[in-house]
């Protein structure tokens, strides 16, 4: 039996574009305690061997602290380390990959050709190849033939699977399946999945570690791969600190903005949002003519309670529907032109013709329009 740690994706030093200077910095700072603190679960648990499927790093121009971090972890493991650059990482003669500094329990795949690593005490041998630029348009996989070996095959990788035209080293399921690897870690895709089984191979990407964004909502984190005999479990092992949700809030019962404020307090207190929290909170529902959510007061708001917070106003006026088709006046007359498109299917054609209506009525009656 081999316990395997499974992980890639981490985007070490990633640029973090809409914080500030001294929010850019923290942030990586938590990235590289990620990574430290995977790495001491990994001794702490009797790993047998690790597996980085790429982009380890976000950038070819590493800092000198994420160097000394990434050093300091992997120099601490008694195990073998596989590293297979990715895109962001590619492999060249410059990078922490090339230049000697990483211990000697450290593997890193150095061509675009696959290449194949045996450990002969673990009776494992893992596959892979390295990125050497920002693409791979060729399919790694394409010709190549497992050496025969009395023991386990792995594959370490990153890549688009089953995407032909993508630009990021496409393997096909078929042709991981036909090279009868035994579990291939894959690296490249974030959204983390169910292990997928392809012939005798287990197959499974190992997510993002830590969130960056919205597009990487929930709790990150690496794979535990168990591997006896013919037996292949994975487990999820949750390690981030950084969390991005994006949510709904639904106001209709706030009749104004200091009612807004106190439901928004509710809402935040009732969930389990810890200080590293990223919020994208839209609000829905349907609100009095008189009353238009202060989106400045809002965001505000949510900036004091989170590291990071986004608003959007996705409200409906509340309409007298049948009020409004008996009325004969012009306010009746401008809501039967804008009917068609107030029962659109289309929701965003019905929220734009709401607003319509309410601006429109609220001119109609010589109120300010807000």
């Amino acid at each position: 039996m081999i316990k395997i740690f499974h992980t890639g994706d981490l985007h070490l030093d990633s640029a973090f574009h809409r914080f500030s200077y001294s929010e850019r910095k923290a942030a990586r700072e938590r990235q590289r305690a990620v990574f430290a603190k995977m790495m001491r679960y990994v001794a702490d648990n009797g790993f047998d061997m690790v597996l980085i499927c790429g982009d380890l790093f976000d950038t070819k121009n590493v800092t000198p602290e994420t160097e000394e971090c990434v050093i300091k972890a992997l120099s601490s493991l008694d195990c073998p380390v596989v590293i297979s650059p990715g895109n962001h990482d590619p492999y060249s003669g410059i990078s922490l990959y090339s230049d000697g500094r990483l211990p000697e329990n450290v593997c890193v795949f150095n061509s675009p050709e696959m290449q194949v690593v045996e450990f002969d005490e673990l009776g494992v041998q893992v596959c892979g190849y390295a990125f050497m630029s920002d693409s791979y348009r060729a399919c790694p996989l394409e010709g190549f033939e497992t050496p025969s070996f009395d023991g386990i095959s792995l594959l370490c990788a990153h890549t688009a699977l089953d995407a032909p035209m993508s630009l990021y080293a496409p393997i096909l399921g078929s042709d991981i399946e036909k090279c009868g690897f035994t579990y291939a870690a894959l690296g490249h895709i974030h959204k983390l999945s169910e292990p997928l089984t392809l012939g005798k191979c287990t197959v499974a990407y190992c997510g993002f570690p830590d969130s960056r964004g919205f597009d990487e909502e929930g709790v990150g984190g690496a794979l535990a791969v168990t591997i006896d005999g013919d037996k292949v479990s994975v487990e999820k092992i949750p390690f981030g600190e950084t969390r991005y949700i994006s949510d709904t809030l639904d106001i209709s019962p706030s009749a104004n903005n200091t009612a807004l404020v106190g439901q928004i307090e509710e809402y935040v207190a009732s969930r389990d949002f810890g200080e590293n929290t990223a919020l994208r909170l839209t609000l829905v529902g349907e609100t009095d003519f008189s009353f238009s959510p202060d989106m400045t007061m809002v965001r505000n708001l949510l900036s004091q309670k989170f590291m990071y917070a986004e608003a959007e106003d996705k409200t409906l006026p509340r309409i007298d529907t049948a009020a409004l088709e008996s009325d004969y006046t012009l306010r009746g007359e401008v809501y039967r032109i804008l009917r068609p498109r107030l029962e659109s299917s289309d929701i965003e054609q019905r929220r734009i013709a709401a607003g319509a209506l309410r601006t429109a009525l609220l001119a109609i009656d010589g109120r300010e329009i807000i």
